[in-house]
């Protein structure tokens, strides 16, 4: 295997999600905070509140927070029009927001994410998943029953094979005018005539399925951590406040930077973090060597691994194991690298960016890697111990080279 240059670092600045969300017209909202019970609550302040049960707690896990679907389920909630009122929404636009990782990319049906229907041949609204891409069917007078025609569709392969976490946002304005927005990125636009004076009031509201579940299955299995739903279509600056103040106060992100490599075949980088050291074994040696000797630093990891480094100490022995958690930031064919923020140039060392979000508040180990199209991998970076929720947004810490790999 060839030589992959191994990459360097850098802990660029570190925040807990910062920017507010838009609360103006906001009228559902479901944060999926809950620690216990089988309620998720409508936190809104819009009165009534439209709760959900759990009629299952075994088909789902609190993930605090989120939502783990994990089997067919059904959250529902009834008199839904007291919260969902096709006046307003007509008159001052709808927008339906969501904060989720799919299972996988061929569930289809659509499956339903969140659905305002009767059955599966008629509804007022439902976004759903339809394997690599989401759908959003929305009626009018102009698109009676289903909603189909049209519906609007996020671009194929949106939902990656190994899908990861997605802001997804569905905007109509009051002249029509539908948008899909992913990750702050408006990627499809139609037309969707019509008012909505065939708009049906007695239909349920629900999430994960088609509201006659178990008669109609749609179901929909993945990660969601906010459902959100507005009587305004929120502008194209409010959808990216809402991106950047990412889904929950109890998480924070991160941004990571490092030289670009230089291999001409270089495909992308890859971020690795969990909760524990890759460095098992000798994670209790470190921790009883910085009660000795460095008891109040923060750099404690990184002293004690350059101390370890070229010792042949037993204490800094260890067994490597992989990260629970692997993003991919792959470079665009082209050459623009839209996930790291930088213009990728095999002759120039520009630095790329990835900022990690909704990252859970605690401790993390977290370490990069570059691989190239034949599939090398270099070796880690040398790793960084964070904690999200205690971040200083002045914190630089240049992480050092470690040895290639061949």
């Amino acid at each position: 295997m060839k030589h992959i240059g191994a990459l360097v670092l850098l802990l660029l600045f570190a925040t807990v999600a910062s920017a507010e969300r838009v609360k103006s017209n906001l009228i559902l909202l479901y944060d999926f905070a809950e620690t216990a019970g089988t309620v998720i609550h409508d936190n809104s302040s819009v009165s009534p509140a439209l709760d959900l049960s759990i009629p299952d707690i075994s088909k789902v896990e609190l993930l605090k927070p989120g939502l783990r679907v994990k089997s067919a389920t059904l959250l529902k909630a009834a008199n839904a029009r007291t919260k969902l009122d096709p006046n307003k929404f007509f008159s001052q636009g709808i927008t339906i927001e969501a904060w989720i990782k799919p299972l996988n990319n061929t569930q289809s049906g659509p499956a339903r994410i969140v659905t305002f229907s009767q059955n599966s041949e008629n509804r007022n609204f439902t976004l759903g998943q339809s394997s690599n891409y989401y759908n959003q069917r929305f009626r009018t007078s102009l698109n009676p029953g289903n909603g189909t025609n049209p519906s609007l569709s996020t671009p194929a392969n949106s939902i990656e094979a190994i899908p990861k976490l997605q802001h997804v946002v569905y905007t109509r304005n009051s002249s029509g005018t539908a948008n899909f927005y992913i990750d702050k990125l408006k990627v499809q636009t139609v037309e969707v005539p019509g008012d909505g004076s065939n708009w049906v009031g007695s239909y349920d509201f629900g999430l994960f399925n088609e509201t006659n579940y178990p008669t109609d299955t749609r179901t929909w299995l993945g990660d969601i951590f906010l459902v959100a739903i507005y009587d305004k279509a929120l502008s194209d600056i409010e959808i990216a406040q809402n991106f950047d103040s990412g889904f929950s106060q109890n998480t924070g992100s991160v941004t990571l930077a490092w030289d670009a490599n230089t291999e001409p075949d270089l495909l992308g980088y890859k971020i690795h973090y969990s909760k524990a050291t890759r460095m098992t074994t000798s994670y209790g040696y470190m921790q009883k060597w910085c009660d000795e000797h460095e008891p109040t630093s923060e750099k404690c990891l990184e002293e004690w691994q350059a101390i370890c480094k070229d010792s042949d100490d037993q204490a800094c022995h260890f067994m490597l194991y992989p990260y629970d958690t692997v993003i991919d930031v792959k470079l665009n064919p082209d050459g623009w690298n839209k996930d790291c923020g930088a213009v990728y140039d095999p002759f120039k060392t520009e630095c790329c960016e990835f900022t990690l979000r909704n990252i859970p508040n605690g401790n993390y180990f977290l370490a990069g890697t570059a691989y190239d199209k034949d599939g090398n991998e270099s070796s880690y970076s040398e790793e960084l111990y964070h904690t999200f929720g205690t971040e200083n947004p002045d914190t630089i810490i240049n992480l050092r080279r470690l040895e290639d790999i061949e």
